[in-house]
């Protein structure tokens, strides 16, 4: 079942179409990126921490995106491997760490909404929610501000697509060079001059019974978090944009050992006030 031309600028009918029919649908992303797409929130909250489930490819050279020497990245790690990775990201987000990039992080979220307060309309997504982790991220790296412009891009690249997903692999696999390029760069320049910044599939390990899916040993599973936050069965008229939404259980820093390492930020960002 191939995603129709425009998921990528609008996945929600989608994805609320999938979930419909069952929360596992067989997918085919792209060529080369196809198995089981898991719309339902049980499934996504759980299956992160089935150790059923594993992050490398059978043959431990195939990726969904991009060229196969980049990575394998922490996201594609099982433990142990990730556990030591994790372990090395973890010194820099200690609680005084944390604690001292909260002024940077208002700020940074201060000067977006002051920009937005001069429009009678702006989209949210391209002028705040995109650019905003991508300038703290810059800042955590300690990417200079001169060239935060080729990240922005290459990250924009890397997270959206236009043309439907089969045009969006060839975006994702020139991002993705471009980024490694950069970030090759910009290691070599900080372990010349050293500072004090920092520099979701999976397939199933065995034969497979998810609510009804027989999914095979080897085959790919993509567990859908917007699908997964907007699952009618958890989130009450979960279209709504509702910031007192009470309780309110969304996987959106993930869940198991890939979880976020640092969910206070977006709290940060969504307290900073709203210029005058």
């Amino acid at each position: 079942m191939t995603l129709p031309a425009d998921f990528t600028l609008n996945p929600y009918p989608e994805l609320d179409r999938r979930r419909a029919l069952a929360p596992v649908t067989p997918v085919e992303l792209m060529p080369g990126a196809s198995g089981w797409l898991v719309t339902g929130h049980a499934l996504g909250r759980t299956l992160p921490s089935d150790a059923r489930l594993t992050r490398q490819a059978p043959d431990g050279t195939h990726r969904p995106f991009g060229p196969a020497d980049i990575g394998p990245t922490l996201l594609e790690l099982d433990p142990p491997g990730h556990t030591r990775l994790r372990r090395l990201v973890q010194r820099a987000f200690t609680g005084r760490r944390v604690a001292g990039l909260r002024p940077a992080v208002e700020g940074i979220a201060a000067g977006l909404l002051a920009d937005l307060s001069h429009a009678d309309e702006a989209d949210l997504i391209s002028r705040y929610a995109l650019p905003l982790p991508i300038a703290v991220i810059s800042d955590l790296m300690g990417v200079p501000v001169e060239e935060r412009e080729t990240v922005r891009r290459s990250t924009r690249d890397l997270l959206t697509g236009e043309g439907g997903p089969r045009d969006a692999r060839e975006r994702t696999e020139t991002a993705m060079a471009l980024t490694r390029a950069y970030l090759r760069d910009l290691v070599a320049r900080k372990r010349a001059h050293p500072g004090e910044d920092l520099t979701s599939g999976a397939y199933a390990a065995e034969d497979l019974d998810l609510d009804g899916a027989a999914v095979a040993k080897g085959e790919q599973i993509f567990i859908s978090l917007h699908a997964a936050n907007r699952d009618p069965a958890v989130f009450p008229g979960p279209a709504t944009l509702d910031i007192t939404r009470d309780p309110n259980p969304h996987l959106a820093f993930g869940h198991g050992v890939h979880h976020c390492r640092a969910p206070p930020w977006p709290g940060w960002k969504a307290r900073s006030p709203s210029p005058p």
